[in-house]
């Protein structure tokens, strides 16, 4: 899926058993979770790759046709996006460095950019991994961060320490809008 024009991200997870799965997905299925790349291009690839009597799992359908000349039904998903929210607050900064007169703009940026590169599909929220994205601030000495996520843009939050499971339908989505001083 990688090799498809376009794809960003994706997962492919197979429910071997004779069941269906804690996720919905029926027995001796496939699931691919794919960002970007078209419908055609994705359902080609994983046609291409697909073996005899696995089922495809998903909520997007392509027809494609086969070395038989005959039309197949190829099934995937596309993932949902998961809003993160960040407070910031009790910034203690560090006097021997240059501090920017924007420093909240600037934390701000450094946890959006951050967010958004490493927390792809199904990767857990956690307060430690976006205070991460802080550690090239040589400015800020120290900071408490609490974490949200909604299932809208505009929230409303509700912040907390603990992680936050997402979904391997799901990925974070990060903007300086929606983080937060206190």
């Amino acid at each position: 899926l990688y090799r498809v024009t376009d794809v960003v991200s994706a997962t492919v997870t197979s429910n071997r058993t004779d069941v269906v799965d804690g996720d919905g997905r029926s027995p001796h299925s496939t699931e691919a979770v794919v960002s970007g790349g078209t419908d055609a291009s994705v359902a080609s690839s994983l046609w291409g790759y697909n073996g005899a009597g696995i089922e495809f799992y998903g909520a997007t359908s392509y027809t494609v046709t086969g070395a038989d000349g005959k039309a197949h039904e190829v099934r995937f998903s596309r993932p949902d996006p998961t809003y993160a929210w960040v407070e910031v607050s009790n910034i203690v900064t560090n006097p021997e460095e240059s501090i920017p007169a924007d420093q909240e703009a600037v934390i701000a940026q450094a946890i959006a950019d951050y967010g958004n590169q490493f927390f792809g599909l199904g990767v857990n929220l956690s307060r430690g991994r976006v205070q991460t994205a802080l550690n090239g601030l040589l400015w800020l000495a120290d900071c408490d961060l609490r974490i949200a996520t909604t299932t809208t843009e505009v929230g409303p939050p509700t912040y907390q320490t603990a992680p936050i499971s997402i979904s391997g339908r799901n990925y974070c989505v990060f903007d300086v809008g929606r983080v937060k001083f206190a």
